[in-house]
């Protein structure tokens, strides 16, 4: 199929990062540690039809530590590296990830609307869910759209608490998923030493 796009040159790699993901130690953090990772959407024109933002959706985790403080013993702000904007302040037992921390290793749950960290903590077995509060617009997250994490799209904080209490899903798709990215490094390593 590349041959017939004109791309007689191309090699199918895989994602290096990821393989690197795959062999990285596993995540063994408390699943009452959560860490969100955030996607500047508010400060990008055009997206307000979506419905939820990284504002909307750190809120939601508040109201829900709130209600349920027993599930949440740490929760860890990690801003995207564009972001401009961060919340102005944080409550007790609320905090921004440190400049040495993983956010794929620091914490049992990592919670996105949709975010590559995700795929990455997945790969190390940090729990995944796709927070999107109020979507109107197209679901992103491609770990929820092909069924391997939670979504969760509505303003019900009793959905995280549902989400949170069900268990996490195993597959032979999943499988397959992670097998894929095996042999990515020495793939890419082929490709730059061919010619």
């Amino acid at each position: 199929q590349l041959e017939k796009s004109g791309y007689q040159n191309a090699m199918v790699i895989g994602h290096p990062v990821w393989e690197q993901a795959l062999n990285a130690a596993k995540n063994t953090e408390s699943k009452r540690k959560i860490i969100f990772t955030s996607q500047p959407i508010s400060e990008l024109p055009g997206l307000e039809s979506i419905g939820c933002d990284e504002k909307k959706t750190w809120a939601f985790l508040n109201a829900f530590r709130e209600k349920y403080p027993e599930y949440i013993e740490d929760l860890i702000y990690s801003p995207h590296p564009s972001q401009k904007h961060l919340p102005q302040s944080f409550t007790a037992g609320t905090r921004l990830l440190k400049a040495n921390e993983d956010p794929t290793a620091c914490a049992g749950i990592q919670i996105s609307m949709y975010a590559a960290l995700s795929i990455e903590g997945f790969l190390r077995g940090q729990r995944i869910i796709s927070l999107q509060p109020s979507l109107r617009g197209k679901n992103r997250c491609f770990l929820s759209l092909v069924g391997f994490i939670p979504l969760i799209t509505d303003e019900n904080i009793d959905s995280l608490k549902k989400a949170l209490d069900e268990e996490q899903k195993h597959s032979a798709e999943i499988d397959l998923f992670r097998n894929s990215f095996v042999g990515s490094l020495a793939r890419f390593e082929s490709a730059l030493t061919a010619q």
